[in-house]
């Protein structure tokens, strides 16, 4: 059974939901490439079905 995960990014302007199948919906990355995209000691990467994926809010403030 999937379960819904929701987010925001940090000011909390964009709102999201999307579902994941996965035991573990996400996982944090401390490799290289991820420190240098990230800008800082690493980043959290989501597994989920994206077609699942809703704006909840903010949706014209992305772009």
């Amino acid at each position: 059974m999937p379960i819904k995960l929701e987010g925001s990014c940090h000011c909390g302007t964009v709102h999201f939901s999307v579902l994941s199948s996965t035991p573990i919906a996400y996982q944090l990355c401390i490799c290289s490439i991820c420190r240098k995209v990230g800008g800082v000691g690493g980043s959290i990467n989501l597994s989920a079905h994206t077609c699942t994926l809703q704006i909840t809010q903010g949706k014209d403030n992305i772009g």
